[in-house]
């Protein structure tokens, strides 16, 4: 997995989470509000994000956090898997966009958590060159996915679905208003919607065919993509879904190749709607 992804899928989230790295979301339903569809399992998720949250405190400093045997860890993955699947269908909704922040952002914050595992030290050179400082960051974030894949890879597979789910109320939520009318506040939303959404399909595409990442996971992320495509399209500009295009307009003639040709497909498909015309 590459660096620039996970990067990005924190990214796509600037402007919408105000919790810093490692901070808790407190999140618990009311009566009537855990009777609604997808509330109990939304927060549950939450609790279980937030208690290993404050399991890992700040990852910079660890050189070892917990792994696929930890208790806190399992549930935290298996309740990942169960959002990937069920987030955005009538029994999970992803209607309200306040949950980007409440939602998306723990799942966020634990898979940031674990790519920094141990870069305190690096992070804290001051007088080391940029380029050479992004260079180790990079490196040891990669060393982090080969150690925690258990935690990393079902992790950023949700993070990227969590997105991807919650851009048609975003899309439905900008639609009403004039463009003339964006503040600044709303143009700088719009402007980090489509970088982050961008470099989140760039950064799953880098993946798919990175021959350093394990074949399953290469396949998940593929088909976890697939069901994204539509969504994350339709946060695009029109600019970048033309150089999205353009990308895929030799995708290779292997099966990987021909799925990603129909990818190509879709993107004339999606409405160019609010987000694709700011």
């Amino acid at each position: 997995m590459t660096w620039m992804r996970n990067a990005a899928l924190a990214a796509a989230a600037s402007g919408l989470l105000a919790p810093q790295v490692g901070a808790r979301t407190p999140k618990e339903p009311t009566t009537v509000e855990s009777e609604q569809p997808g509330v109990r399992i939304k927060s549950e998720f939450v609790s279980t994000a937030n208690a290993l949250l404050d399991k890992l405190g700040d990852t910079t400093k660890s050189s070892s956090l917990p792994g696929a045997t930890d208790p806190t860890v399992r549930s935290y993955v298996a309740q990942t898997k169960v959002l990937t699947r069920t987030l955005g269908t009538p029994a999970v909704p992803a209607e309200d966009v306040n949950e980007v922040s409440s939602l998306c952002g723990p799942g966020i914050r634990v898979l940031v958590g674990y790519l920094l595992a141990g870069t305190g030290n690096q992070a804290a050179a001051k007088d080391t060159p940029p380029e050479e400082l992004a260079a180790k960051l990079k490196e040891l974030g990669g060393k982090n996915v080969l150690r925690y894949p258990e935690v990393v890879l079902p992790g950023a597979l949700f993070v990227e679905h969590c997105m991807a789910a919650y851009m048609p109320s975003v899309e439905a939520t900008l639609a009403p208003v004039p463009k003339e009318r964006y503040n600044d506040q709303v143009r700088h939303g719009v402007a980090e919607i489509h970088k982050g959404d961008g470099d989140v399909i760039d950064g799953a595409l880098t993946d798919i065919r990175d021959p350093g990442l394990s074949v399953e996971f290469r396949r998940q992320s593929l088909d976890q993509l697939e069901i994204d495509w539509d969504n994350l399209v339709l946060a695009l500009s029109s600019a970048q879904r033309t150089e999205l295009a353009h990308r895929l307009s030799d995708p290779g003639e292997d099966v990987i190749g021909a799925r990603l040709k129909r990818l190509r497909e879709r993107i004339g498909t999606v409405k160019c709607g609010a987000l694709c015309q700011a």
